[in-house]
């Protein structure tokens, strides 16, 4: 089939799916800058680093016709400019006016007929700038976009010289990758039924090898089976999550997020908690944000002694840790932990030794397989399914390591950054932890009507933070 488009795979069909109005599929983030940002110089870095993935220059197109399976197509009309935009904070220009105006981009759409990704240059952000982004989940997961995020930076000052906006010249689309023919010669029908020919042949391929696979090596029969066994097991037990009672922080949801951002945390500090009282970074930031959401529960006066606090955390999937392209691979572990414990130290045992079971468990490959055949179901399904999903937690703890040395963005350093991930339908509070250049930072995106003041919890998560440091 021509190469201009392409059927996405079953996971990003899944997760373009259970988009609504509600949770946006989409991944936010900031950075901060001691100085301006230089627009110009930030188009040369976007238009050699961010343009050569040629995904960022495809749009979704989702067809009307029934049964038909959503496609990637390069956009004909692609414009750098239309995805850079620049806006200034009003006065005082502050942490509080940054976060406001993220917390309105976090809950607006993107724009379907183009790439699926936006680009806010910030100035008047306490004394220099700001970078605010947007990309949508479909494109990939935290692991990918981080990666990509970190291939605009530098270790230095950049070299990268300034240019006039109209000399900045569109990369041709042979530079990119080789385009076979025009995506509008061809009438929306006669694309999709080239994309559902693709997908079967894909499908075909894909069971055909596995029949060889086994067919060659007879030991592999058991190996299928084996795992055919835990991954039904697992999903039985997925299943009988569902019967445990709900969970804190669950209500009907509202379309407007807001989100909020803690100062930054020292990993040293960190590393030194972890020598005293054992457990991995994430095990300790973990049970800071549980610690935080029960100071937040007391202070609003919620009942904690009977209640549980599940977390669904996803686990990157890849060999290795490797990112070679813009994509998803993930799936989903459940953490459920009770509120009941005011001690650090004995909620970070109780966090240590579930987060070692769902390590050894089938759960995360399991819902990968899970979700990934919600891109079968057809689209008016694939929402409601999501929705039944949704009461296995009452949040989404994301974990995203970047790099550990200070990086330079368009000639300028970053002095701090976070970003926002989405949650699925019914998931009404996302919480993220994001470490870079020696610094952990907490951010949480929560619909108001789960958590209608996330700078509070934010306050209670530092307030733990001290607490389990033994201040």
């Amino acid at each position: 089939m021509p190469d201009s488009y392409e059927p996405l795979s079953s996971l990003d069909a899944a997760i373009l799916g259970i988009e609504d109005k509600t949770n946006l599929m989409m991944v936010s983030g900031v950075l901060t800058f001691a100085q301006p940002l230089d627009v110009e110089k930030l188009k040369v870095v976007l238009q050699e680093r961010w343009l050569k993935h040629r995904r960022l220059r495809q749009r979704v197109v989702q067809s009307s016709l029934p049964m038909a399976w959503p496609y990637w197509e390069d956009d004909p009309n692609f414009n750098l400019n239309a995805h850079v935009h620049r806006v200034a904070l009003p006065e005082p220009g502050d942490q509080a006016m940054l976060q406001a105006l993220a917390s309105d981009l976090v809950s607006t759409a993107l724009d379907y007929s183009k790439p699926l990704w936006q680009i806010h240059v910030i100035e008047n952000y306490d004394g220099g700038g700001a970078l605010l982004y947007r990309i949508h989940h479909v494109i990939g997961d935290g692991i990918a976009l981080a990666a990509l995020l970190m291939s605009m930076t530098d270790t230095s000052a950049s070299s990268v010289q300034a240019t006039s906006a109209s000399s900045v010249q569109e990369p041709s689309p042979s530079s990119v990758q080789a385009i076979s023919s025009d995506p509008n010669d061809l009438p929306q029908i006669a694309k999709q039924a080239l994309i559902a020919a693709k997908l079967s042949r894909h499908l075909a391929k894909k069971f055909v090898v596995a029949g060889l696979d086994i067919l060659s090596d007879p030991d592999k029969t058991s190996d299928y089976v084996n795992k055919g066994l835990a991954y039904t097991q697992s999903s039985l037990q997925l299943a009988l999550k569902v019967l445990e009672p709900e969970t804190v922080f669950s209500n009907k949801l509202g379309v407007s997020k807001q989100v909020a951002a803690s100062r930054p945390f020292s990993i040293t500090e960190i590393n030194q908690m972890r020598s005293q009282l054992g457990g991995t970074l994430n095990d300790i930031m973990i049970t800071v944000i549980i610690g935080g959401l029960r100071r937040y529960m007391v202070a609003h006066e919620k009942p904690v002694n009977a209640a549980r606090f599940r977390a669904a955390i996803p686990v990157n999937l890849r060999k290795n840790n490797n990112v070679t392209s813009l994509s998803n691979k993930f799936g989903l572990v459940f953490l459920s932990v009770p509120l009941a414990m005011a001690d650090p130290r004995e909620r970070l045992a109780e966090v240590r030794a579930r987060m070692e079971l769902l390590k050894q468990s089938a759960d995360a490959q399991t819902v990968y397989n899970l979700v990934s055949a919600f891109g079968y179901i057809p689209s008016g399904l694939q929402n409601a399914v999501a929705k039944q999903v949704g009461v296995l937690a009452s949040a989404v703890i994301t974990n995203v390591a970047g790099p550990s040395e200070a990086r330079y963005f368009a000639g300028q350093k970053i002095e701090n950054g976070m970003f926002w991930a989405p949650q699925p339908a019914r998931v009404g509070l996302g919480i993220t932890i994001f470490s870079f250049a020696d610094k952990v930072y907490v951010g949480v995106n929560a619909d108001p009507k789960v958590m209608p003041d996330p700078d509070m919890f934010v306050e209670c998560v530092v307030a733990e933070f001290e607490a389990m440091r033994g201040r």
